[in-house]
């Protein structure tokens, strides 16, 4: 479990984020999602200043001392760590009952983006579309609804991921770096289409880590139409993300320790 796990009330942190919720308790679940990120931004700081004076470097301090003539004590001389910002490419399922799960994620990534040199976020059912623009200074859930009706997207069409992972090569291989994050938001419910799983690898060469975040419990993985396991190869971690704790082990994923 992560520290930021640990902080979580222990009843919120278990709470499934993909039902139906009263508005009242909507707004307690976004409210928490801040304080998630809030906790992370603060321990980020933290880890930004121990880094700045860095650990005792023993070999450096004795090395500096002699050539410098001193006698004991030498000038004390610290590593310093280097923590540098990351790029994050964000793509979201918002098919069915994965659409709430997605939109507590991209809430979570607009409290944190300021943890990266360059966010973009894309919401797919079958085919990509940005939505960086729209959702930077969105108000978490009341204007959520905006999002639903971009053009390219159709919610009431069928899932699938090897038609939207294709767009995503095509169209952003050229964005990847090795500074890239790319965080995959999805059930990996693929009706029968073809997986198209080479993309994901293709792109996996080109980006630092790629982690998959599946909305549903690992028992229902790869039942029915999953595809979990056409994925999983290409993906750095592969984790469950159906409850307030779940999302807080994914978001501690996301910044360089």
């Amino acid at each position: 479990m992560s520290a930021e796990s640990a902080d979580l009330d222990q009843m919120s942190a278990q709470i499934r984020l993909d039902r139906a919720f009263p508005p009242a308790e909507l707004a307690d679940i976004y409210r928490e999602v801040e304080r998630l990120a809030a906790r992370l931004l603060t321990r980020r700081a933290l880890r930004y200043r121990r880094a700045r004076h860095g650990r005792l470097d023993l070999r450096r301090t004795v090395v500096q001392g002699l050539r410098s003539g001193r006698e004991v004590p030498f000038t004390l001389v610290h590593r310093r760590r280097h923590l540098g910002k990351l790029r994050l490419l964000v793509l979201c399922d918002v098919s069915g009952s994965v659409w709430q799960v997605s939109a507590f994620w991209l809430k979570l990534v607009q409290t944190l983006q300021s943890e990266f040199s360059h966010v973009r976020s894309f919401l797919f059912v079958h085919s990509i579309a940005e939505v960086t623009h729209l959702f930077e200074h969105m108000r978490f859930p009341e204007e959520l609804e905006a999002l639903r009706h971009i053009p390219q997207l159709n919610l009431f069409g069928f899932s699938d991921f090897g038609r939207a992972f294709y767009q995503a090569y095509r169209d952003l291989l050229g964005d990847l770096t090795r500074e890239t994050v790319m965080v995959i938001l999805g059930d990996a419910r693929n009706n029968a289409f073809d997986p198209q799983a080479w993309t994901l690898s293709e792109m996996r060469q080109h980006c630092r880590h790629i982690i998959w975040l599946n909305p549903e419990p690992r028992r229902d993985w790869n039942r029915g139409d999953s595809v979990m396991d056409a994925y999983a190869p290409f993906c750095d971690h592969v984790l469950e993300c159906w409850t307030l704790d779940h999302l807080a082990q994914a978001a501690d994923l996301l910044l360089p320790k």
